[in-house]
């Protein structure tokens, strides 16, 4: 067997395991976004006696967490369908993570009521400044590509 048939049948050969992986991958994503799903509702149908506001923020931290994952794999199978890994998924993904994180922060600090030091006020509003910037470049981003796929070639 020459060089050039035996790198074609190993590149062949290690293209479909990774195939393979990918889907292993993307089913594990969507088994772990299920598990959440049910478990985040197990736990808001628990906790709501112990208070309307914390369980509904709860739950809405819980399935932003699981929309993130099917991102991913919503990621993962347009790669197995195009063999092209996209930047915007990405983008999305980093914005619902940002508002995730804005929303846990303020439930957080609302959980506190009237017990917020000073201090944590300033970590708060710094975390929120932050998360808030990081949406808007995100969105920019997202902007940005929208207007480079639709520019003509040349």
């Amino acid at each position: 067997m020459n060089e050039s048939r035996f790198n074609r049948l190993g590149s062949y050969w290690l293209s479909q395991i990774g195939q393979f992986v990918y889907v292993l991958v993307g089913a594990s994503f969507l088994i772990v976004a299920l598990l959440g799903l049910t478990s985040a509702w197990i736990n808001f149908f628990e906790s709501v006696s112990r208070g309307v506001f914390p369980a509904i923020v709860s739950l809405t931290n819980d399935t932003l967490m699981i929309l993130i994952i099917l991102e991913v794999l919503e990621t993962i199978l347009s790669y197995l369908r195009t063999h092209v890994l996209l930047l915007e998924p990405f983008i999305y993904i980093g914005i619902i993570a940002a508002i995730r994180r804005i929303l846990a922060a303020g439930a957080s600090l609302s959980v506190l009521e009237g017990n917020a030091n000073r201090e944590l006020l300033i970590t708060y509003l710094a975390d929120l400044a932050m998360n808030t910037l990081v949406i808007l470049i995100l969105v920019f981003s997202v902007f940005l590509l929208s207007r480079a796929s639709k520019a003509p070639a040349g």
